[in-house]
């Protein structure tokens, strides 16, 4: 990926969970075939990309057939566009829908046309066993943009502050340490 300084501009492309407004987006808790996949994500992506995007930003995938499913979408465009898949997780070693971490890693260390792995919207003290394990599973950039660690409820569509013990300013250094290359942040973090 070639980077302008003046800046790129990622076009974003959520999971299905997020589309459901039941907080599946933590759980990976859904299951459609390759087809249906294909149809809720592929106009989406077209259109991020006919509208300019620099790269596309696949955030907060919980669920690995659907990570799988788009990375084909992506791969089969006839116009090569760089992007990443950045991961939801249930803890250090899970993706949120029970698959191993390290099988989803390798998996998309393996795929050609990928330019980014990530992880976010979980917890600061998940990210640095995360970033080192990707790190020694793949040779792909590293992406990280956590949320403090706050508690969503997904009936009452509402966060709960949860007291944090890992803070950017501590962590940053590490993550860099570990081999991230993008820094970030989601839900409920500030500048």
């Amino acid at each position: 990926m070639i980077f302008n300084p003046a800046g790129l501009v990622a076009g974003c492309v959520g999971p299905y969970g997020a589309y459901l407004a039941n907080g599946a987006e933590y759980t990976g808790a859904y299951d459609l075939s390759f087809a249906e996949y294909q149809k809720f994500h592929q106009e989406k992506i077209k259109t991020l990309i006919n509208a300019g995007s620099d790269l596309i930003s696949v955030d907060t995938m919980p669920n690995f057939a659907e990570i799988k499913s788009v990375v084909k979408i992506i791969n089969d465009l006839p116009n090569k566009i760089p992007y990443w898949i950045s991961l939801s997780v249930k803890d250090e070693n899970t993706l949120s829908d029970g698959t191993s971490l390290r099988d989803v890693i390798i998996w998309l260390g393996k795929q050609s046309g990928i330019s980014g792995i990530g992880v976010n919207c979980t917890k600061i003290e998940n990210i640095t066993p995360i970033v080192s394990l990707m790190h020694h599973l793949t040779d792909l950039p590293i992406v990280v943009y956590p949320n403090p660690g706050d508690i969503y409820d997904p009936q009452t569509k509402t966060w709960t502050s949860v007291p944090h013990t890992d803070t950017f300013e501590q962590e940053v250094p590490r993550w860099l340490a570990e081999g991230a290359n993008i820094i970030g942040g989601c839900c409920r973090t500030t500048p």
